[in-house]
C-alpha cells in the first residue's frame, strides 16, 4: 500500500517502472509513502530493458525496478558532469522539473513527477528539424560507430564524445 523504505526516504529518488507505452508496470512500488509524501519521483523504462548478460558476453532483456532505477542513476552522473557544483537535492529537483508528466496533471503516487527525461534534464533538445537514427553497428569490435543525422542547418553542428571513464574524446 505504501512505498517503504529505503525508497520512501526524504532525500532518496524512487523510482517506479514503466514499459514502452508508458504504462506502470505491475511490479512498480506505487506511493504514497506511510506519512503522506508522493513517490515514486519517477518512473523511467523497466519492462524489456535491454542490458549486458556478463556470463556469456551478449544482451538480454528483463524487467524491474531494478533496471529502471539505474537508468535515473546514469542520468544523474550525465547530469553531474555537465553541472559537478549541484548536491544531491537540486540533482533530484532538477529531474523532477524536467519529467514529462505521464498521469494526472503535476505529481501523483504511480507515476510521480513523471517519466525521467535526460535530454531536458541537461538542458539539451535535438532539433524538431532533424532526424536521427540509432547509431550503427552497435555493438561492435572495431572501434567505430556511425551516428547518422538529418540536419535542416548543418553548418551549426556541435558533438561532444565521452569515453567510458567519463573524458570528453
Amino acid at each position: 500500500t505504501y512505498i517503504t523504505t529505503p525508497a520512501d526516504a526524504e532525500a532518496a529518488i524512487a523510482v517506479g517502472a514503466v514499459d514502452a507505452r508508458n504504462r506502470v508496470l505491475s511490479f512498480s512500488s506505487r506511493g504514497p509513502t506511510a506519512d503522506g509524501r508522493i513517490k515514486p519521483d519517477l518512473v523511467a523504462p523497466g519492462g524489456a530493458v535491454l542490458m549486458a548478460d556478463i556470463r556469456n558476453g551478449t544482451y538480454l532483456r528483463n524487467r524491474g525496478t531494478s533496471f529502471a532505477a539505474p537508468l535515473v542513476s546514469g542520468i544523474s552522473a550525465l547530469l553531474l558532469q555537465i553541472e559537478p557544483h549541484l548536491d544531491p537535492a537540486a540533482v533530484r529537483q532538477r529531474l523532477r522539473s524536467t519529467a514529462t508528466d505521464l498521469g494526472p496533471a503535476g505529481p501523483d503516487t504511480l507515476y510521480g513527477w513523471g517519466l525521467v527525461n535526460a535530454l531536458a534534464a541537461m538542458g539539451t533538445e535535438i532539433p524538431e528539424t532533424s532526424a536521427s537514427h540509432s547509431p550503427y553497428p552497435n555493438p561492435n569490435a572495431s572501434g567505430i560507430v556511425h551516428f547518422p543525422l538529418l540536419l535542416s542547418d548543418p553548418d551549426e553542428v556541435s558533438v561532444r564524445i565521452f569515453d567510458i571513464t567519463g573524458t570528453i574524446v
